[in-house]
């Protein structure tokens, strides 16, 4: 992917929702679980994480980052990226 590809943000909305609803079923419904560790905790736990991360990466799309300006795993860092895009609606999420 390079940093001219066009993002969409509705699609990248789409995908984080898919990973929370795979960390809500770790934390819900492990015990349905054909082939399961002792506990999907870990599990559930990278899921949320990566959810949030393509939340936010949504979010700066969404107020027109490219590919390129959006690298990187650290949620902290990400999140104050666009806390200086948004610093209204990011200070509503935080309350």
């Amino acid at each position: 992917m390079s940093g001219s590809a066009i993002l969409d943000s509705q699609r990248m909305f789409e995908h984080a929702c898919a990973f929370c609803d795979c960390a809500k079923f770790c934390e819900v419904e492990p015990n349905n679980i054909e082939y399961r560790m002792h506990s999907h905790t870990v599990s559930g736990i990278v899921n949320s994480a990566f959810a949030c991360e393509v939340f936010i990466k949504t979010l700066l799309v969404f107020h027109g980052r490219t590919v390129t300006e959006i690298k990187g795993h650290k949620l902290k860092t990400l999140w104050e990226e666009f806390r200086t895009l948004d610093n209204a609606t990011a200070a509503l999420v935080e309350e």
